[in-house]
């Protein structure tokens, strides 16, 4: 982290010790403590290995004494492999955990501290013997330095807002604290095949709502014997079979006027918000029934969509969907299904001239198990700051959390197909605000399942309000 000169000398206390011989040779006993080999375990998933083991190298090349072993693990194998090893006392010192899981995992988890001291080892030029063989190094100095971490003001201050939104909470003591940094920011935005745009002469991807409804019967094909749509517009309407379902229908909401969340993170999205807009339903329910309408045959205008259908990914990769709603990550799994798929992105339709979009994100947290917690933060949050994460983005392709440099991957020629993440960036937030969001999504694919089963015992109400009543009621069980 870089602080103003004053802030540096009360930040980082530097004694050099200047040192002989080979090695550790001649070394105090202080010293020869500091250079004593320390490993760090970090789990990850959803990361790119390669460009981590960069950021590693670059902490080596200052921190030589520190050993740092990366295990990436598949997401559907992480949490209960995670939970074993932390009651068996073999889990990680960093793990990588999705912003929403933070508040699920505090008791398994260290706040970022004030300060750590972390010696750092310098070496003399490398040498060869006389055969020409590189000799091991000498240790020139031992720099003994205290490192100032993050501070809930630098979090917020340096990351773009929903990060200090998610990150930072209070602990036992009721003292608000740092419990994890992220490398990266995904956002929720639109794909578009851009073949299909243009047999159906619509020459550019829709900006809003009413631009991206007034061309889908122009897109849909459906087989007028069997009824069975060949080919959709967009994948939307639907719990079970479109990507990321949940997350677009509570940014709809969102971009509605519904009050996802309150001050306090407890969900307001059944009430009519005091706006001054007048309503005959809740922004919240209204939401809902714009979403399922998409997969509704008696929608003619809107529908698109069925449960006959494959995954929205799978339609999109194989050419027969228009539209397509996913992350960045989306990138990989489409080059992997369909290279020479002729699409491109672009941001989420708006319904209003404030944006509105859906961060989805992972942050690297230390864990209480770990027997180096002071190292472990350093090299959290080493590997966040501006200039060493930049290159990490640059390889692995993935858009940036930090506020310094969103301005640079969004001019960045090399990083084109990642412009409408970065976009959304700066106003993106997150829908969940509790204890279980693996039981908060399920509760909102239910809430959207419930509609085109008719799983309702009162037929005179609404259904769009019942629904979005109960999902919400459920969802305070979870904080």
């Amino acid at each position: 982290m870089t602080f103003p000169k004053s802030i540096i000398k009360l930040g980082v206390l530097a004694v050099l010790v200047a040192t002989v011989g080979l090695g550790c040779k001649g070394l105090s006993g202080e010293e020869q403590a500091a250079v004593k080999p320390v490993t760090i375990n970090y789990w990850t998933v959803f990361d790119d290995t390669d460009g981590l083991r960069q950021l590693i190298q670059k902490y080596n090349a200052q921190h030589p004494q520190v050993k740092i072993n990366i295990r990436s693990l598949r997401f559907e194998e992480f949490e209960s492999e995670l939970l074993n090893a932390l009651a068996e006392d073999r889990g990680p010192d960093i793990v990588s955990l999705n912003a929403e899981w933070l508040k699920e995992y505090q008791t398994k988890l260290t706040s970022m501290p004030a300060q750590v001291s972390v010696p750092r080892v310098v070496y003399k030029a490398a040498k060869q013997d006389f055969t020409g063989n590189a000799v091991a190094p000498e240790i020139d100095q031992i720099i003994f330095e205290t490192t100032a971490l993050y501070s809930p003001r630098q979090v917020r201050d340096l990351f773009v807002s929903t990060v200090g939104e998610d990150v930072i909470f209070s602990d036992e003591k009721g003292v608000e604290r740092v419990w994890g940094v992220p490398l990266s920011l995904d956002t929720l935005q639109l794909y578009y095949n851009r073949e299909l745009l243009d047999k159906a002469g619509i020459p550019e991807p829709p900006t809003t709502w009413d631009e991206f409804n007034a061309g889908l019967k122009k897109l849909r094909k459906i087989d007028q014997s069997t009824g069975d749509i060949t080919q959709a517009a967009a994948g939307l309407g639907r719990h079970d079979n479109v990507d990321r379902a949940a997350d677009i229908v509570m940014l709809l909401m969102r971009q509605n006027g519904a009050l996802v969340q309150d001050e306090s993170g407890a969900p307001q999205f059944d009430k009519i918000p005091a706006d001054g807009v007048q309503r005959d339903l809740p922004p919240g329910p209204e939401a809902l029934a714009f979403y399922t309408d998409f997969a509704n045959s008696a929608k003619n205008d809107v529908y698109t969509w069925n449960e006959k259908l494959p995954s929205s990914l799978d339609m999109f990769s194989r050419g027969n969907l228009a539209y397509f709603f996913g992350y960045s990550y989306h990138r990989q799994d489409l080059l992997a299904r369909a290279p020479k798929l002729d699409y491109a992105i672009t941001t989420f339709p708006q319904l209003n001239a404030t944006p509105e979009y859906m961060a989805n994100y992972w942050v690297n947290a230390v864990t209480k198990k770990s027997k180096n917690p002071d190292v472990a933060w350093h090299v959290v949050q080493f590997m966040s700051q501006a200039k060493n994460v930049e290159a990490y983005l640059k390889t692995a392709q993935r858009p940036t959390a930090l506020r310094s440099l969103v301005k640079k991957q969004f001019e960045d020629e090399g990083l084109v197909s990642l412009r409408p993440f970065v976009e959304g960036a700066l106003t993106a937030k997150g829908w969940y605000d509790g204890l279980d969001a693996k039981a908060a999504e399920r509760i909102i694919l239910s809430m959207i399942r419930r509609i085109h089963e008719n799983d309702f015992t009162d037929n005179r109400a609404n259904v769009y309000t019942v629904a979005v009543r109960d999902a919400v009621q459920q969802l305070n069980s979870t904080r």
